[in-house]
C-alpha cells in the first residue's frame, strides 16, 4: 500500500495510537504538547479507499492553535 500511495521521494510519519498506526505526509508538529487549543471545522463518514464493501471510517478536519 505504501508503494501505491506514497510518492518514492516523500517523507512519510508514522503515527500510534493505541491499535491505531497512521501514515502520513504531513505538514507536522513535533509534539501535540505545542497545540494548546484547537476547533473542528468538519466532520464526515467515509468508506475505507471509497469502496462500500469496505468498514466506514470517521473524517475529522480541524484547524490547531498554539495558544
Amino acid at each position: 500500500m505504501i508503494d501505491s500511495k506514497i510518492a518514492e521521494d516523500a517523507k512519510v510519519t508514522a503515527y500510534k495510537c493505541g491499535d491505531l498506526i497512521d501514515l502520513c505526509t504531513g505538514p507536522h508538529i513535533p509534539t501535540t504538547k505545542m497545540i494548546k487549543a484547537f476547533k473542528i471545522m468538519k466532520n464526515s463518514s467515509a468508506y475505507w479507499l471509497g469502496d462500500a464493501q469496505n468498514d466506514s471510517l470517521q473524517r475529522v478536519y480541524g484547524i490547531s492553535y498554539p495558544s
